[in-house]
């Protein structure tokens, strides 16, 4: 995925982040993203962390999450 090989533009260390456990999270995402292969995921709805009225299935919050990690590592490269 572009989004875990961009990691290699972040700093190593700014204000306790750490590019290593970065990748180990989103390796751990990737993980779960997998796991829900051949699952009904699109029928399984979850709210919003960021709207109580908001609410969507988890096949949309695995398809919006790739753009979403990619607008981190744009903000961490801007802030270097």
């Amino acid at each position: 995925m572009s989004w875990i090989r961009s990691t290699r533009l972040l700093p190593s260390s700014r204000n306790g982040f750490c590019q290593s456990e970065f990748k180990r999270l989103q390796d751990e995402i990737v993980g779960i993203v997998r796991g829900g292969d051949g699952l009904a995921i699109n029928r399984v709805f979850i709210k919003s962390p960021f709207g109580e009225k908001i609410s969507y299935n988890c096949y949309s919050a695995f398809v919006i999450l790739p753009r979403h990690q990619e607008l981190h590592l744009d903000q961490a490269v801007a802030a270097k």
